[in-house]
Order: C-alpha cells, then sequence, then structure tokens
C-alpha cells in the first residue's frame, strides 16, 4: 500500500451502516471492536465518520470471499496506512 491518504470523503454512521449492509450502529461497533471495520475519525466531541475509501476496500474485500482473518489483517494495513500517512504530513496520533 502506498502511504498517501486517498479518499473523496468522510462518511459518517448512518451511511457506513448502508454500505455495510448493517441495520444496527451496534453492529458498526462489533465490527470495529472484532476488527473487521478500521476506526471512525473524531470529526467533533460526539462525531466520527469513516474515509470512503477505508469502507469501499473493506466491503470488496468481503465481496472478494475474503476469511475474517483476512480482512483483520487488512484493517491493521489500512490502519497503518492511515498512521503513516498522517506522520508524513507532521501529524502525530
Amino acid at each position: 500500500m502506498e502511504n498517501s491518504i486517498e479518499f473523496k470523503q468522510l462518511i459518517r454512521l448512518p451511511d457506513t451502516k448502508r454500505i455495510f449492509g448493517y441495520r444496527s450502529d451496534a453492529s458498526v461497533y462489533q465490527a470495529i471492536k472484532d476488527g473487521l471495520c478500521t476506526h471512525g475519525i473524531l470529526i467533533s466531541q460526539r462525531s466520527r465518520a469513516w474515509p470512503d475509501s477505508e469502507i469501499k476496500t473493506i466491503v470488496a474485500a468481503r465481496i472478494q470471499g475474503k476469511t475474517d482473518d483476512e480482512i483483520r489483517a487488512l484493517v491493521e494495513a489500512l490502519h497503518e496506512k492511515r498512521k503513516t500517512a498522517l506522520s508524513d504530513l507532521g501529524v502525530e496520533l
């Protein structure tokens, strides 16, 4: 993976649920807990959003039939890519 952040927009929880096909907020947060979804980015004191490219990458992996373990590895790589790209910009997490 290259280290540049590539996303067109941040998407909020309702759109994240819709893209994943989940019905409840808890489903997204359980997927995060299980390592099957990236952590949202805090955009205000009580709101999170996700880079659309990360969510679409995870869904594409599901469509390709990737296992949960493969998706966990993908999520770790996406988190690392995000961290590295921000570090390259001089932003520390």
